[in-house]
């Protein structure tokens, strides 16, 4: 089960490298919930719609380590965000092989213009 866990969280982010976008919304749980430092989202078609934003800023995307315990996946990325290089731990919740939660943690201060 975790080994199918983490390939569906790598699977997100191959589709959102490559602005996949069926790849990506086949990959989302009806009732997923995106938590981040900018937004949060609820269900399928805000969370998509938001990933279409964020698809159109990525140009690479980078995984570095990934953890795995149960339903639970935790990636370790970062993408050349528009200020410079931003680097990201994401947990993802799968249920019934999709995505049900993520979460991300990243510093949002450069994307905001603050320096401090």
């Amino acid at each position: 089960m975790t080994e199918t866990n983490v390939a569906i969280a790598q699977a997100y982010y191959t589709a959102l490298r490559n602005k996949d976008l069926a790849g990506v919304s086949k990959l989302l749980h009806p009732d997923v919930h995106f938590m981040g430092p900018l937004a949060e989202l609820k269900g399928k078609e805000a969370v998509f719609e938001g990933l279409k934003g964020f698809m159109l800023v990525v140009t690479t995307l980078t995984v570095h380590e990934t953890f795995a315990c149960e339903n639970k996946v935790m990636i370790i990325y970062d993408f050349p965000g528009p200020v410079g290089l931003i680097r990201v731990a994401a947990h993802f919740t799968i249920e019934d092989n999709l995505i049900k939660r993520l979460e991300v943690f990243f510093d949002p201060r450069p994307l905001l213009g603050k320096r401090d």
